[in-house]
């Protein structure tokens, strides 16, 4: 099985390599999402982690005020991945915009990792903590600026 360059240079699979990835990608399952089409929903329970193979998705939530675009999802984004940390419950709707093909890995799959083969797992974990703290990052860049807007309005 030769690994696509979208999930080599995925950050779930960073440092990893090709007979490593293969091991992990060969225990999910490949969905294709229609436009408009919810692949996850807020607040709903769910047990999986994705990666984009191909398309482009958007990750939104709903207000009182409409729908917010959070971010865009394209080839190689990681989405849903708090769930490998006991947070099953969805904070956010992903949308497929176009029609996208999505791989699906199961809570169960990944934590199967822990027995078998150790080191996969203990680097998709650190993997999954440098994608958060990217993640933690941004946003609290985002809470400054915001925050500069406001103090700069009064």
């Amino acid at each position: 099985m030769s690994i696509p360059d979208e999930l080599k240079g995925c950050p779930l699979f960073y440092e990893m390599y090709e007979k490593e990835i293969e091991k992990i990608v060969k225990r999910g399952l490949v969905g294709t999402y229609q436009p408009g089409e919810v692949i996850v929903a807020d607040g709903v329970e769910g047990d999986e982690i994705f990666v984009v193979l191909d398309g482009r998705l958007v990750v939104q939530k709903k207000t009182p005020a409409g729908v917010i675009e959070i971010a865009p999802l394209v080839k190689g984004d990681v989405f849903g991945e708090l769930v490998l940390l006991d947070e099953k419950i969805r904070s956010a709707d992903i949308v497929s915009i176009e029609v996208s093909d999505v791989l699906e890995l199961s809570y169960s799959q990944i934590f199967s990792l822990y027995e078998k083969e150790p080191n996969i797992f203990g680097v998709l974990m650190l993997n999954v903590s440098r994608l958060l703290a990217k993640r933690l990052r941004a946003t609290n860049k985002i809470i400054v600026e915001l925050r500069k807007e406001k103090s700069s309005e009064l």
